[in-house]
């Protein structure tokens, strides 16, 4: 088995070195990564990554930054790049409501997510979800997960390519998702080991579909390596390690089966 992997879920590139990123993952060979660009007032807008071939682009507009303001035409021509492959982080955040003073308007969230939907469709580009209830409970997420799949229902054809990041819903709602899309990924992601804050997620895991599951690092901003308060995009195999048990396969298999569907779930098979 090839130690070659070829998806990595990355914000923030654009503080690190590209050659950096994707030439030093010790015993791989990295074929490509993606940039997730979806904060307006950061660099991530104003300089994304689109000299390196294998960095690819998913922008959009983030639900906790809707009332940062955005320009619209600005994020269209985003999308016209060629190594544009998705739309996103796009949704619902309602995570801090009535925690912090951060303004959470759940209109402003809809309009701005429906915007960045049909924007998807209409350029054949993968629609990246978020979603967060407001508390860490499994009717929660469920709430949101459905109010954001009604509209991908009266927005998207079946053929819309989609993915759930960081999924931290059950089983029986996954099928639900995938009901009629069956371009439909879910991203497992190094909070969905946190089996304290989601119990569920220990059953639900090992359901996904092989050939419907990513992996997902976030970097910079989940701990892979709790001991050393640690995550980097290029710790990719050391998460495929941790979640590899759960499916019983081999750590080099489920990097192999991610990268083949990162592959597809991003129209990069083609």
């Amino acid at each position: 088995m090839s130690e070659c992997f070829k998806y990595w879920h990355v914000r923030s590139l654009y503080e690190l070195e590209v050659t950096d990123a994707i030439d030093h993952v010790p015993g791989c060979e990295l074929e490509f990564v993606i940039n997730i660009c979806c904060f307006p007032n950061t660099g991530s807008w104003r300089k994304p990554s689109l000299t390196e071939r294998r960095v690819r682009l998913a922008c959009g507009v983030h639900p906790v930054a809707v009332n940062e303001g955005y320009n619209l035409d600005e994020l269209k021509d985003m999308v016209k790049s060629d190594l544009c492959v998705g739309i996103g982080e796009c949704g619902y955040d309602i995570s801090s409501l009535d925690k912090t003073d951060k303004d959470i308007d759940p209109d402003a969230q809809f309009n701005v997510f429906e915007e960045q939907v049909k924007l998807a469709v209409n350029n054949g580009k993968t629609l990246m979800i978020h979603c967060r209830p407001a508390v860490n409970m499994l009717a929660g997420f469920c709430h949101l997960y459905r109010d954001a799949f009604s509209l991908i229902k009266s927005e998207c054809p079946e053929s819309q390519h989609i993915v759930w990041h960081c999924y931290l819903g059950s089983v029986d709602l996954m099928e639900e998702l995938s009901e009629g899309y069956p371009n439909t990924y879910f991203g497992v992601h190094p909070i969905s080991l946190d089996f304290v804050k989601y119990p569920w997620m220990r059953e639900t895991i090992p359901k996904i579909p092989w050939d419907k599951l990513l992996l997902e690092t976030d970097s910079p901003y989940c701990v892979i390596q709790p001991d050393r308060n640690k995550c980097a995009p290029t710790m990719l195999p050391v998460f495929a390690i941790q979640v590899a048990p759960l499916l019983c396969i081999p750590s080099k298999v489920l990097l192999y089966v991610a990268s083949q569907n990162a592959k597809q779930a991003f129209h990069m098979d083609e």
